[in-house]
């Protein structure tokens, strides 16, 4: 067999690191950790308020589905690859599990993709794509945050939640290191009510 002579092929290409979300050529939305921080928002279920799109069941803390645009794992598929990918700084966190109820500690933003993102994502992004970006370590000094949360909940148990955040640089202007620690507690109702 005489093997065949292809004509050259040229792929262009561009990247940027300034894409503006107006100009994007998918449904895009990003939402900035300082605004998350001081509306209050601590998990994705807050992130789908603020988000169209974005949708968080309401089964608990460990067991919540993400959906968006309507699109998501279930029960029919069985064990099968989940539709939606969730990222940390592009590090895929599941594969066909629920949403591990990660706290949104020093988040620097979270990126919700709509659509198929299979070309920049691969398998496992069929519905789209939710990246949660954390805040890289600083050189420029040391310093800290420690934060504390609490709840009560009618009927009950109560909740509290726990934050640490260290920055401290290493090597002058080459090396830093950030670290970042959480602890919540989720009061849950009690699903027994008292007799009249």
């Amino acid at each position: 067999m005489t093997p065949t002579t292809l004509d050259e092929v040229v792929v262009t290409a561009s990247r940027t690191d300034n894409l503006l979300l107006s100009r994007a050529p998918y449904g895009l939305s990003s939402l900035d950790g300082v605004t998350l921080e001081r509306a209050g928002v601590s998990d994705l279920d807050g992130v789908a308020a603020r988000v169209s799109g974005l949708t968080v069941t309401n089964l608990g803390p460990g067991r919540d589905k993400l959906f968006i645009r309507g699109l998501a794992d279930g029960p029919v598929a069985g064990q099968a690859q989940s539709l939606i990918g969730l990222y940390l700084d592009d590090v895929r966190l599941t594969y066909d599990a629920p949403d591990p109820a990660l706290r949104l500690a020093d988040i620097e933003r979270v990126e919700v993709l709509r659509g198929p993102q299979g070309a920049l994502y691969g398998a496992g992004s069929m519905g789209g794509v939710v990246q949660m970006v954390s805040r890289a370590p600083d050189l420029d000094g040391v310093y800290g945050r420690v934060t504390a949360d609490g709840a009560l909940t009618a009927g009950g148990a109560p909740g509290d939640a726990v934050e640490l955040m260290i920055n401290a640089p290493i090597l002058r202007d080459r090396l830093a290191v950030r670290v970042v620690g959480y602890d919540e507690t989720v009061g849950a109702t009690s699903m027994i009510r008292p007799s009249d």
